[in-house]
């Protein structure tokens, strides 16, 4: 018993290496958009060179661990994957970093509701309060009262992304007890990088974004730690933690993203950006927060 808690507590200190990565991702996907990149060149540019990284790196453990047919849950997750970094950059051409940090923190609440779908799980109220309570950050960030309340699209685009960000977590909880997480991690890659060259060559065909340095720059980091290293933690993170506490985890990237994007001086701090961002962030810590009250009773 103890070992298992020290493997999840290691799990979730990974897991929040992984969010801190992810919110310096936001800023590197808004300073490749800003060299000149398209979505499908930053998104094909990322997946190849982690696909690459992986199968390079871990060639003989990938071979010798993958079993007939395992192609499928990388297509699965690797699908997933794709639609939401995708659906996320567009979304990130019609918005800010930390609106499009925050809001793809929504994913947080999706989680347990798909758990819900796929493995019939009972939902406690405190989920449904901090799905509301989530809504209510999104609102607050996106709509501007002088405008008329109007959504803007970009911020609405990236609510979508968060739903197959949500996707992607079940499917590898669900996965990562039966597939090695090499295995898994190379395929969804793989998937990704395909996808991502369809578009390229239906949409972009466009190469002058990588000539600059901050181009090139941009998507070495967004391949190399916020796609590989990140992605290789998650899974193997999600063999010792539960798809829901991880997505709580993960939730946070929403955090440092908005801070670094301050940090930056892409946005600018404001009431309504604290007031959603704090809704959002008591979203994600409420289950979680109820849950240990709970045990303790």
């Amino acid at each position: 018993m103890k070992k298992e808690k020290t493997q999840e507590y290691l799990a979730m200190g990974a897991l929040f290496l992984v969010t801190i990565v992810w919110g310096w991702g936001f800023v590197f996907s808004n300073m490749a958009l800003e060299a000149g990149l398209r979505p499908a060149a930053i998104m094909l540019a990322r997946f190849t060179l982690a696909a690459l990284l992986t199968g390079i790196a871990f060639r003989k453990t990938i071979r010798a661990n993958y079993r007939k047919g395992q192609w499928k849950s990388g297509l699965l997750t690797g699908g997933f994957l794709f639609l939401g970094f995708f659906i996320q950059i567009l979304g990130l051409e019609r918005s800010t970093p930390s609106n499009n940090a925050f809001i793809t923190g929504a994913y947080v609440v999706m989680v347990p509701f798909i758990l819900w779908i796929v493995l019939k799980k009972k939902l406690k109220p405190i989920i449904f309060i901090s799905s509301f309570l989530s809504l209510g950050g999104v609102a607050v960030l996106s709509i501007n009262p002088s405008e008329g309340f109007s959504m803007n699209p970009g911020d609405l685009l990236t609510l979508v992304s968060a739903l197959f960000f949500a996707l992607q977590i079940v499917s590898t909880g669900v996965f990562a007890s039966s597939v090695h997480h090499l295995v898994l991690v190379f395929t969804q890659f793989a998937t990704a990088a395909i996808l991502s060259l369809a578009v390229f060559l239906l949409w972009d065909r466009d190469f002058s974004g990588f000539t600059s340095l901050q181009g090139a720059g941009s998507v070495l980091f967004l391949g190399i730690f916020s796609t590989f290293l990140c992605y290789f933690l998650q899974t193997y993170a999600q063999r010792f933690v539960s798809s829901s506490k991880a997505g709580i985890i993960m939730g946070m990237e929403a955090l440092f993203g908005t801070i670094f994007s301050v940090i930056i001086g892409y946005d600018q701090p404001n009431l309504r950006m604290v007031l959603g961002g704090l809704m959002m962030l008591a979203s994600i810590i409420l289950p979680e927060f109820f849950a240990k009250t709970s045990a303790r009773a």
